[in-house]
């Protein structure tokens, strides 16, 4: 009986070594075909600038073609649930966006979840501006404030959609701050900047870096913005914790994979993905751009989160927007 067992044993063990060794050799051999990289929004956005970006240079760390599929609509929902299902083999990777990838899962039932993702890494932390046309009146945050409180309602206010960051800003304004601006709801910064210069609204709110370009242009000019601290796109106008608004918001935008990815080919994307966003060619370019740079390791990615999930949440239990 011993000597039976002791064969099953070997026998065990050797179907064991066979199998790590074959994991680790299909492992070694990624990627051996191409990447798809998903971007739940459109050609041409901030995001889809971001992406295509990083898998031109992915592609020289990786030896395998990055291919960019733009999956735009719902808020980026379709986009993120097309990640989170995809096959957790390495051979899909996207961008997930804040608020978005966390307000949608808090106000609705999708088909994703916010742990449904492996995390890789986050590249952008870009603060919301508030901003007006050059032409216009207002030039002060100030001054905005004034008028909005002397004809309640009057003052419009452009974002990106019900549930984005610049709704969230508007809300907080009105909620804790007795701040009374209409929020209009675009399907997207595009409509909404456009919106503001053609004198169709008062003022936007939006990323820095969706705006950036219109500010150095001169067609834009910017208010207030809700960082931590002044960004160097926008080093004259001052943040909204300067002023007495303690408001930070914004929009994260980093790289996941779905939920369950081996992990030797994980870390494989996140050591990939590390060394073109420490590219000093890379930040310059993203900096030229407009880009506001904030770099999360996928832990401390993954804190953000579920920091600004608890925050969400809080504004949904006492000013539900649907």
């Amino acid at each position: 009986m011993k000597q039976k067992i002791y064969k099953k044993g070997l026998l065990v063990s050797a179907i064991l070594a066979t199998s790590v060794t074959a994991y680790s050799a299909l492992a070694n051999d990624f990627p051996s075909r191409s990447i798809e990289m998903i971007v739940a929004y459109s050609e041409g956005g901030a995001t889809d600038v971001t992406a295509r970006a990083l898998a031109q240079a992915l592609e020289k760390e990786l030896g395998q073609s990055i291919v960019v599929r733009n999956m735009a609509g719902a808020a980026g929902e379709i986009g993120f649930t097309q990640l989170a299902q995809a096959e957790p083999d390495g051979y899909t990777i996207g961008f997930i966006n804040t608020p978005p990838v966390v307000s949608i899962p808090i106000e609705r039932d999708p088909n994703f979840a916010l742990d449904g993702f492996d995390l890789i890494m986050n590249l952008l932390d870009d603060p919301t501006a508030i901003t007006v046309r050059a032409e216009s009146e207002i030039e002060s945050f100030e001054q905005l404030v004034e008028m909005a409180k002397e004809n309640p309602g009057a003052l419009t206010m452009g974002g990106s959609g019900i549930g984005s960051h610049q709704h969230f800003l508007v809300e907080q304004l009105n909620r804790d701050y007795d701040v009374p601006v209409t929020y209009i709801p675009f399907n997207g910064s595009g409509p909404s900047v456009a919106a503001t210069m053609g004198g169709h609204i008062t003022a936007s709110a939006d990323t820095i870096g969706n705006v950036a370009r219109f500010v150095f242009s001169g067609d834009l000019r910017v208010l207030a913005q809700a960082a931590n601290e002044r960004s160097e796109h926008a080093p004259d106008a001052p943040t909204l914790k300067e002023l007495g608004y303690d408001i930070t918001l914004g929009s994260m935008r980093g790289v996941a994979a779905p939920k369950g990815v081996p992990e030797e080919r994980l870390a494989l994307l996140r050591d990939a993905v590390e060394k073109v966003a420490n590219d000093p060619n890379f930040i310059a370019a993203a900096e030229e751009r407009g880009e506001v740079l904030g770099y999360m390791d996928h832990e401390e990615f993954r804190e953000a989160l579920d920091g600004l999930h608890s925050e969400i949440l809080q504004v949904w239990e006492t000013s539900p927007w649907n």
